[in-house]
């Protein structure tokens, strides 16, 4: 057999984070924007002379005899949770991952989709991205129990910048209308930096919100975050970059008012230093409490931004939007 590969890119997310939770979308329509960036899960199936085995990156070779002696890890959890699903026996699986796990960028995500794309094809199924978005999801949330929301399987399933509508009836994913000047300007300007390990599991911090995300406060802050990122559409969409800036900012004071657990000492020192020395607006990517931050610089600001972030621990992140999403493929 042939060995079949993908890819699914990693993304960040510029609005809405907390709209894509289900107790919220199944009451009011969710709202976010992200983008997909070109960083990515890459994973490679071909065939096992006895078993399975799925060869970690910088780790060990974990095996299993058969489906019946799975059992879900933390490692591999995930994995074996599709293989079991679609019956996948006797095959070695081998996983690449631009970036660290749990660090606010969906890899999580990127990597069920990944898994998801291989066994598509494998299994010559049609790859459709709204499906295997949704199927992603409800293997993390319902099988692993892994709390989220829905945004990153959308993200890294479709790739590029989407507004993304969260419903009870379905998610619906519009690209927007970016000019090609636009969109070379925020590459330009977004300066994307790791600051360091979660303390806390993002599951942990999702469970931690979860548990009064029903509360009238906390949807009245929800609806608030939805419309500051309507208004980054909008901004976007118009060339107003410093207004999609100056959103950033809104939505990110806006979140961390209803969810502290996001921010900690060292995320409120870096944000300072980034607003003293070039930038507009900046955020938390993902769950937060670590991991990766994002600003968007003055024109021409970048440098001293990037080197007084250096100076207080933060590492610069080079990237650039990708704009295909899932992609899978065949090789010998």
């Amino acid at each position: 057999m042939n060995v079949i590969r993908s890819r699914a890119p990693l993304r960040i997310e510029f609005g809405g984070g907390g709209t894509d939770i289900q107790n919220y979308f199944e009451k009011k329509t969710g709202f976010v924007i992200n983008a997909a960036i070109n960083k990515y899960v890459y994973v490679s199936i071909c065939d096992s002379e006895e078993g399975i085995k799925i060869n970690l990156e910088n780790k060990n070779t974990v095996e299993f005899p058969n489906l019946k002696s799975i059992k879900y890890e933390e490692d591999t959890g995930l994995i074996t949770a599709i293989l079991k699903k679609f019956q996948i026996e006797n095959k070695e699986i081998f996983l690449r991952n631009d970036s660290l796990p749990n660090s606010g960028l969906g890899t999580n995500a990127s990597l069920a989709i990944a898994v998801l794309g291989s066994v598509y094809k494998l299994k010559n199924k049609d790859l459709d991205k709204y499906k295997i978005a949704e199927e992603a999801y409800e293997i993390i949330s319902k099988e692993l129990g892994v709390l989220g929301g829905k945004q990153n399987q959308f993200a890294s399933a479709f790739g590029g910048i989407n507004s993304i509508e969260f419903k009870k009836e379905g998610t619906v994913v519009k690209p927007l209308n970016i000019s090609k000047s636009t969109l070379r300007e925020l590459e330009k300007h977004l300066v994307l930096v790791y600051i360091g390990k979660r303390a806390v599991a993002p599951n942990e911090l999702f469970k931690k919100w979860k548990e009064e995300n029903l509360s009238p406060d906390k949807i009245e802050s929800l609806d608030k975050l939805k419309n500051i990122t309507i208004e980054m559409k909008n901004n976007l969409e118009n060339d107003n970059l410093i207004g999609f800036a100056k959103c950033i900012e809104k939505a990110w004071l806006t979140k961390k008012s209803f969810n502290p657990s996001m921010t900690n000492t060292y995320i409120n020192h870096l944000y300072e230093i980034a607003k003293r020395n070039g930038a507009i607006g900046g955020r938390m990517i993902g769950a937060g409490g670590g991991g990766h931050m994002l600003f968007y610089a003055e024109p021409n600001k970048e440098p001293m931004l990037v080197k007084k972030l250096q100076e207080n621990g933060a590492r610069i992140i080079d990237f650039g939007f990708d704009h295909d999403g899932l992609e899978v493929w065949e090789t010998k």
